[in-house]
């Protein structure tokens, strides 16, 4: 038995000693056994459930997939200084201060493009925020005159499978977040990595994925034959061994190491480097939401209220 349901049964048998030991000398007869109060122990019993199912008070939090999935409880988010006034000089002609967010100009509106009928548009998100702090940017909307883009959630950390649960989109210094007019090639919105340029290999996306990846750590595979070695390094960045390479048939250290050189081989290799993770997001809306001509820009917050505007 777990030592929280222990204490629970525990309190309970006292609690029904208690009980006959009132009944059996009278006092809910004098009193009346609607007006005695159990809430002590209603509360001690909630109590100890609570410390059994979170661990003790450590608090709840939205889980992050950074780190390996640790807890990322947001009292460790610092939110970035909030602008609790603003000079008058700087509120947008139109709007009053009423209507400026407290995070006005913490991220910016630094590139918008309505895209075309042949060509995809991109609205581009920039932070200014402080070495400590995070903004979580999820449900704030990007709105022009006649239509608008939510910011969806997305995968912080793009495993193999692709299964990743979505989380909300949390930038940090440096962080930046390019949403595109065109329709995401896998159906996920995703933080980029510095393996990501090995899923253009079966899947194509638009924008194309940049094509950086890790070379071949060359201790790894300097046991291997002349052939093989030479034809691993010959290889560009990002690409995928062919399936008719000409190597001896007993080579199979070498053929087993080729297989690895793929998105999945490159993740499990590099996931625990301290730069796998690029400050760079994307998120694909599926359809143009702005005007081709001219239009103005909103960035507003989840309240609604202005954070950025960009006019073109």
């Amino acid at each position: 038995m777990r030592k929280g349901n222990a204490l629970i049964f525990f309190l309970l048998v006292i609690g029904f000693a208690v009980f006959i030991f009132l009944v059996s000398v009278g006092t809910f007869k004098k009193v009346g056994i609607d007006k005695i109060d159990f809430s002590f122990f209603k509360n001690v019993v909630r109590n100890i459930r609570l410390t059994s199912t979170y661990g003790g008070g450590g608090g709840s939090g939205r889980k992050s997939q950074t780190g390996g999935g640790a807890y990322n409880s947001p009292s460790k988010i610092s939110s970035p200084e909030a602008t609790s006034t603003i000079n008058p000089q700087y509120i947008p002609k139109g709007f009053t201060a009423e209507q400026i967010s407290l995070y006005f100009h913490k991220v910016r509106l630094s590139s918008v493009s309505a895209g075309s009928t042949y060509y995809y548009g991109t609205v581009v998100l920039t932070t200014s925020l402080k070495e400590k702090e995070a903004l979580d940017v999820t449900g704030w909307q990007i709105k022009g005159r006649s239509g608008g883009q939510f910011v969806p959630q997305a995968i912080e950390i793009f495993e193999p499978l692709g299964l990743a649960q979505d989380w909300d989109i949390i930038l940090r210094q440096n962080d930046y977040v390019g949403i595109y007019t065109s329709r995401s090639a896998n159906g996920r919105n995703f933080r980029m990595n510095k393996c990501v340029g090995y899923l253009e290999n079966t899947t194509h996306f638009t924008p194309s994925l940049p094509r950086y990846c890790p070379p071949p750590n060359r201790s790894e595979i300097e046991n291997f034959s002349s052939r093989c070695y030479d034809y691993i390094l010959s290889l560009d960045s990002c690409a995928v061994p062919r399936g008719n390479v000409a190597l001896p048939n007993n080579d199979f250290a070498c053929r087993d190491y080729l297989n690895t050189i793929n998105y999945k081989g490159c993740f499990d290799r590099h996931r625990g480097d301290k730069d796998f993770l690029s400050h760079e997001w994307r998120v694909w809306s599926g359809s143009r939401f702005l005007d081709e001509r001219h239009d103005k820009v909103l960035l507003l917050d989840s309240k609604g209220l202005l954070v950025d505007l960009y006019s073109y």
